[in-house]
């Protein structure tokens, strides 16, 4: 169902007296939970499993009725939590019922080798024994307690799942924040029912079209709303991140004694993450790139011509430098007029900055210049072969397209935001510099 998916632990054991008080555990203390009894009957479809997990409870013994051997046991689990989990659930950690150490053991050998099972960050053992008071009760404090003691082994995932939970609770500020602004006297629960309704639908439209402008219509307007609405998500999330920054201070020194990650791929990603969209490209907005299109239109500079001001090399090396520059490098353009121009369809003249995109082996051999704005390691897949590239933009290359050419053209990708403000900000130095006449000694 819309809007209510989104299971942080799941319960596996085929004994539903077993499994009651776990869950009723984890629901006094405000754990929501997900209970499956080993029949395929309970997993869900296969285009509905669980993403997001990050806690899995699992019975060992699963539907053991004849299986002995520590092997099928472990499979049969494995099959059973395929069909539960995506490949892609993220990092989570597993507790297991059983007493015996090897099966354990075998039970992540096991789920190491099999590719479509997400790798867990931590299992624990316990048996249910150890886990009952005198009158058979679970202990589920216990429980948690031994849950905890392997998440403060493994920071990052404790540290991201109050991130989630934080995010979680910030949505639902905003959208609490937002159903009290409607107001109505009504005389009965049906009629504040409907001015309810009514008056929300008003402040969304009046949301989206704060978002989108004069552009605002029936296939823009969620995109709009969702956009308006980030703002707010973000404002009560550093609110909330304020808040529990002092329980989990000790943390900060396990951060900062790990050395800053040198993988370039994986910060490649994070700033394709941060700073690139691949989703409206369809639609024409500032900060769209365009891929290759200096074939198309002779006002678009060349490869040739770019890189004659960006190649890093003494006159006597221009040659040995394009040979090697040119076969790997492609023509992009930004469309930079500015995004409230865009909004309220005030755009005459598309309006571009022209640069070039290298694969990141190949940065060294451009310039630093400060009319070349470097924009990377960004991560490339499509239809670039998969890799780490940058873009570099000119500020001598500031061209114009009539709008009817480029308004329908899909565009390559999006700056977003703080990518595109930036690029602004550095091409309005660029256009803005004083001369200024001085006499020399």
């Amino acid at each position: 169902m819309n809007g209510l998916s989104g299971t942080r632990v799941i319960v596996v054991d085929d004994d539903e007296k077993e499994a009651l008080p776990m869950l009723k555990g984890l629901s006094k203390l405000g754990i929501s939970s997900t209970y499956f009894d080993g029949t395929r009957t309970a997993l869900p479809l296969k285009s509905q499993r669980l993403v997001g997990v990050r806690l899995a409870i699992l019975d060992m013994d699963l539907l053991d009725g004849g299986v002995s051997s520590d092997k099928s046991k472990v499979s049969t689990l494995l099959m059973y939590v395929m069909g539960i989990l995506r490949p892609d659930n993220g990092p989570y950690g597993v507790l297991v019922w059983t007493k015996h150490p090897e099966l354990q053991e075998l039970f992540e050998e096991t789920m190491f080798t099999e590719p479509n099972i997400p790798n867990p960050v931590f299992v624990s053992r316990l048996t249910k024994t150890e886990c009952k008071d005198i009158k058979g009760n679970l202990n589920i404090k216990l429980i948690l307690s031994k849950i905890q003691t392997e998440l403060n082994s493994f920071s990052p995932l404790l540290l991201l799942q109050v991130w989630e939970e934080n995010s979680h609770k910030a949505a639902t500020m905003v959208t609490n924040a937002l159903s009290a602004l409607t107001s109505n006297d009504t005389k009965s629960l049906a009629e504040w029912r409907s001015a309810w309704n009514t008056q929300f639908l008003q402040l969304l439209h009046a949301m989206a079209e704060a978002e989108a402008g004069k552009q605002l219509d029936a296939n823009l307007c969620l995109n709009a709303l969702y956009g308006s609405l980030n703002p707010l998500h973000s404002d009560r999330m550093e609110s909330n991140n304020s808040k529990v920054n002092k329980s989990l201070s000790p943390y900060s020194a396990e951060i900062m004694n790990s050395s800053s990650s040198k993988d370039i791929r994986a910060k490649a990603k994070l700033n394709t993450m941060l700073h690139l969209a691949v989703d409206e490209t369809k639609r024409f907005y500032a900060g769209n790139i365009y891929l290759d299109l200096s074939q198309k239109w002779a006002h678009v500079p060349s490869i040739e011509e770019v890189l004659d001001d960006f190649m890093n090399c003494k006159e006597n090396q221009k040659d040995a430098y394009r040979a090697a520059l040119e076969p790997v490098s492609k023509s992009v353009i930004v469309e930079v007029n500015a995004s409230c121009d865009h909004s309220q369809n005030n755009i005459r003249i598309a309006r571009f900055v022209a640069g070039i995109l290298i694969p990141a082996t190949e940065k060294a051999k451009i310039k630093k210049a400060e009319f070349i704005l470097k924009f990377g390691p960004v991560f490339l897949d499509d239809p670039l072969p998969a890799g780490e590239y940058y873009f570099f933009f000119s500020a001598r290359h500031v061209i114009t397209i009539e709008l009817e050419k480029i308004k329908n053209k899909k565009a390559f990708l999006r700056m977003r935001g703080q990518a595109f403000t930036d690029l602004q900000a550095w091409l309005a130095r660029q256009t803005s510099r004083p001369g200024m006449l001085m006499l020399l000694e």
